[in-house]
């Protein structure tokens, strides 16, 4: 294999500290939320100090949502410091290992150290993986990387690295066995003696999946059914009404995935890999394999009865860029030099275009990076003053934007939940970022109105807008 190309190692190198300076900067600029950075920033710090995977904002365990079993090592880091800063850095180091990993995909099918890079420029600035990195914390975002080392290991023809990026991809979400089960017959197509192989994997991820959602996953909770198949309401709102639909309508079940505008956002989602998405079909054998991983992840998503699950703007997505970008790769392996460097090109600019228009104007959002006004002002030194007045062990209900600040505690909610039941509540009416509803803003200043006025509460800080409030007969 060729070397890596220098300029690869800037590309990773700019991603990662870009995003994780955004991510930070928004959190301390006040835009993060409570989910689900103040969810996870909470289960995290209940691991390292409590020892359980506990979501003091949700009130359950978290592994009754998702088996996150990877992450289960954060708990040592949040020893140490108990910031959300771990969880941005883990989710740069997931892209930057996505786009080294793709780099040596790429040259190991082309030949082409600059060729490589520029796929690897035009992966990271995919409007969907940049949405997903922004957007607080996700476990999801982190299969980014298994799954471009599944698909690399799979072209390599390399049991040791596809089987360590399905046990890292099945270690962080339950859907990943599914993408796990269609590895191996992709294995099994793209190289006839790894049928072996490739039916023994597919196996282990339909009988990983199913266990994880029948009853490893409700176990953690009340037992009862899988929380998340109510989102898939026009399927039955049933594993089993599901898989009746798939078999006996298929049609009508495929139709669903891409009724009411759903087809397009398989065109955002790859974005300026379009051309090449299409030229890989010309083989699906040689170049389009890769896509055979990404259908189940895309139909978990087109079918869902939420319209937040298939949208850029939200984290879903996320592992399928790596396997869009594998498919977009070994599609240019198979041309002449210059139309693959053209395509390629093109290709980083179609996603640059897009990201400029639909993702970089979140930075000069109220509580973005970008959002200079705080700095300095009354309300950040407001905010500052306010919640150093909070005790560690006291229960707080606390507005979205402030949960994340919040979380290291044993119980906190979002308010209005928690409001009557937690010892202090907490409100900042200037603190509704700028890409949530005016509603909210509403809601925020009718709620410190009346808790001014309330007898039940005192108040322990109010000003520029920012109001903590302990009970008066709290024991």
């Amino acid at each position: 294999m060729t070397s890596r190309h220098p300029l690869t190692w800037a590309v990773v190198s700019v991603h990662a500290a870009v995003l994780l300076a955004w991510s930070w900067l928004r959190h301390q600029h006040f835009g993060s939320h409570a989910f689900d950075l103040g969810a996870y920033q909470n289960v995290f710090w209940h691991q390292a100090f409590r020892g359980i995977a506990w979501n003091g904002v949700e009130h359950m365990h978290q592994w009754s949502a998702h088996l996150e079993l990877g992450l289960w090592v954060l708990w040592l880091p949040y020893r140490v410091w108990a910031s959300p800063f771990w969880l941005f850095a883990l989710q740069a180091l997931a892209s930057v290992g996505a786009g080294l990993v793709l780099d040596a995909h790429v040259r190991q099918v082309s030949g082409k150290p600059l060729l490589a890079s520029v796929a690897v420029a035009a992966m990271l600035c995919t409007p969907q993986l940049l949405f997903a990195q922004i957007y607080d914390f996700h476990s999801i975002m982190l299969c980014v990387f298994p799954m471009a080392l599944v698909a690399w290991g799979i072209e390599r023809d390399s049991p040791w690295r596809v089987v360590l990026g399905a046990v890292l991809a099945c270690s962080l979400r339950e859907q990943m066995g599914l993408v796990v089960a269609m590895a191996g017959g992709a294995w099994a197509l793209r190289h006839e003696g790894r049928r072996a192989w490739g039916a023994g994997l597919a196996v282990a991820g339909c009988s990983l999946f199913v266990a994880e959602v029948l009853w490893l996953i409700p176990s953690f909770g009340t037992g009862g059914q899988f929380r998340y198949v109510a989102q898939y309401q026009r399927l039955g709102g049933s594993p089993g009404a599901a898989a009746v639909m798939a078999v006996t309508r298929p049609f009508h079940f495929i139709g669903l995935a891409l009724e009411g505008g759903r087809w397009l956002y398989l065109v955002k989602l790859a974005a300026g890999a379009v051309p090449l998405v299409v030229l890989s079909l010309r083989s699906v054998r040689r170049f389009a394999w890769p896509l055979l991983l990404a259908a189940p992840l895309v139909l978990v998503q087109l079918l869902s009865d939420r319209e937040a699950v298939w949208s850029v703007r939200y984290q879903y997505g996320a592992p399928v860029v790596a396997l869009i970008a594998a498919a977009a790769g070994l599609s240019l392996s198979g041309l002449a030099p210059r139309l693959a460097m053209s395509l390629a090109l093109g290709w980083l600019a179609v996603n640059v275009g897009y990201a400029g228009l639909r993702w970089a104007p979140y930075a000069s959002f109220k509580g973005g990076p970008a959002d200079f006004s705080f700095e300095g002002s009354p309300r950040a030194k407001a905010l500052e003053e306010a919640l150093a007045l909070i005790p560690a062990d006291a229960s707080v209900s606390a507005q979205d934007v402030l949960v994340p600040h919040l979380a290291n505690r044993e119980q906190i909610h979002q308010w209005p939940d928690g409001e009557g039941v937690d010892e202090y509540v907490v409100l900042d009416e200037a603190g509704v970022p700028g890409d949530q509803p005016v509603d909210l803003t509403l809601a925020v200043d009718a709620g410190a109105r009346r808790l001014r006025a309330s007898p039940d509460y005192e108040r322990v800080f109010d000003g520029a807008g920012v109001l903590v409030l302990r009970k008066v007969s709290w024991p």
